[in-house]
């Protein structure tokens, strides 16, 4: 029989290594949040939305698409079945988000607010970065940040 030797370092090394190539070693949540001064961002109106926002977008990037769906609003996930929001989002983990420059947030209502925002992508494979306005919607419920998906071909019933 042919035994392999490794001592306590190269087994520690071997390891981090995988964990690093399958991502498991990444504990970082925050994505870069770029906030230009020539705008009209003054800042977030609630740490909580800022971190929901953060959580929510990580999640989608890296892949973590069960955890980004249940930051999505209680009627969504009761109306869209995951297999179905999961078809929706699949290509956003194709993509590395480079980051995110916040023009301004709107408080619709006491309880909504919109951020418009323009996310820069890029590939996993490298190549040229894209830059995407969107404007990404939120809204407080039981004391608690949701994300607000509204898109008509998703939400047809």
């Amino acid at each position: 029989m042919f035994f392999l030797k490794f001592n306590y370092k190269s087994v520690i090394a071997i390891t981090i290594g995988l964990m690093i190539l399958c991502g498991c070693a990444s504990t970082d949540k925050h994505i870069a949040v770029v906030n230009p001064q020539n705008n009209e961002f003054s800042g977030w109106p609630d740490q909580k939305l800022e971190k929901r926002f953060q959580e929510y977008w990580s999640n989608l990037f890296s892949g973590r698409v069960a955890d980004a769906y249940q930051i999505e609003t209680p009627y969504l996930r009761e109306a869209i079945q995951f297999g179905k929001y999961n078809n929706y989002v699949k290509h956003i983990p194709n993509n590395k988000l480079v980051n995110v420059e916040i023009d301004k947030i709107t408080k619709e209502t006491d309880l909504l607010i919109s951020i418009s925002c323009v996310m820069r992508t890029q590939s996993i494979g490298g190549g040229k970065t894209v830059s995407t306005p969107i404007v990404d919607r939120w809204v407080f419920m039981g004391e608690v940040w949701y994300h607000v998906i509204k898109d008509p071909i998703l939400l047809s019933f």
